[in-house]
């Protein structure tokens, strides 16, 4: 009763609740019994966001001596929390294995299911990437050109009317990063060819971290919206997004790189790569944060001494 925290309708008949009070009750009935294996059907996102919170911390105890079976759509819940995936489509097994694999190989099947255009596997990608390079090689400079390095993993998906050829992350000095400790000025570029005439072409970038959960990125739409880039059939681009790199927990680090074309929120995805670029963070965040941000002042003080504290402070 105390977990389930829904108050005088405890007395009521179940008939009477809510659905959400309903799985309130059922995981606060799960939360008291003694088991080796839990079942759980899209519960996690119950009640407010306390009532989640004290969820997860029961079912993350729970795993401590326990087995749990997940079933959800929320691929960023199951990257975050399960150690083996199964894709099941249409009573049949489509995929299973690493978490972040699989849910990247569901997002770019639904992909393809919302938006009708097949995606394009990861050796037609090859193919044509090598075709677009050799038959018409890229019409920038060398110089932009120079420490420029395909794309370090190949798997992704789009409908290759652009193609990502490649991509880097440089510190002030033009150098490689292949590891940061957080506040370096970083220049990520990438580089690609538009294999059909495009409109409204969008390039961009998402880090995430070794379970493929979302970090932090950007794109180029907001910097275009007033000068649309369009591409005829053969034209090459780069896009550069110069930033300071965030101090992110120590790790292994991916970047997914794309192009896209349209707007944010009503766009055709023609490459998108998950693992454009790897990098490690050296940082020494031992909190359990994923970033650290830059504080502007921290104090400790006691309550008896703030205003004195403050009065000094401020004649000086």
């Amino acid at each position: 009763i105390d977990f389930a925290e829904i108050g005088e309708h405890i007395d009521q008949p179940v008939k009477t609740y809510s659905s959400g009070m309903f799985v309130r009750l059922a995981f606060s009935v799960i939360a008291n019994i003694d088991a080796d294996i839990l079942v759980i059907d899209e519960a996690l996102a119950v009640g407010d966001a306390y009532f989640q919170q004290k969820c997860m911390r029961f079912l993350r105890k729970f795993q401590e001596n326990g087995s749990i079976f997940f079933v959800s759509h929320d691929t960023g819940a199951m990257m975050n929390f399960c150690d083996r995936v199964i894709w099941l489509h249409h009573g049949a097994i489509r995929s299973q294995g690493d978490p972040k694999e699989v849910c990247e190989e569901y997002l770019a099947y639904l992909y393809q299911k919302h938006t009708g255009v097949e995606p394009v596997t990861s050796a037609q990608l090859e193919e044509v990437e090598t075709k677009a390079e050799v038959e018409q090689p890229l019409n920038v400079s060398d110089v932009e050109l120079r420490g420029m390095p395909r794309p370090a993993n190949d798997r992704g998906f789009g409908d290759k009317a652009a193609v990502i050829l490649a991509c880097s992350m440089t510190n002030e000095r033009g150098h490689a990063v292949n590891a940061a400790n957080g506040g370096e000025l970083v220049e990520l570029r990438i580089a690609f060819r538009a294999l059909s005439d495009l409109q409204s072409v969008i390039s961009g970038f998402v880090v995430k971290d070794r379970l493929g959960q979302y970090i932090f990125g950007n794109n180029t739409f907001a910097a275009t919206t007033d000068n649309p880039l369009n591409m005829r059939s053969g034209d090459a681009a780069i896009a550069r997004f110069r930033f300071h790199m965030p101090s992110l927990a120590p790790g292994t680090y991916s970047i997914a790189v794309a192009v896209a074309s349209g707007t944010t929120k009503d766009h055709i995805q023609h490459h998108w790569l998950h693992e454009g670029l790897i990098f490690a963070s050296h940082t020494t965040i031992d909190t359990g944060v994923l970033i650290d941000i830059p504080m502007l002042e921290v104090e400790l003080v006691l309550a008896s001494r703030v205003d004195h504290h403050h009065s000094v402070s401020s004649s000086n």
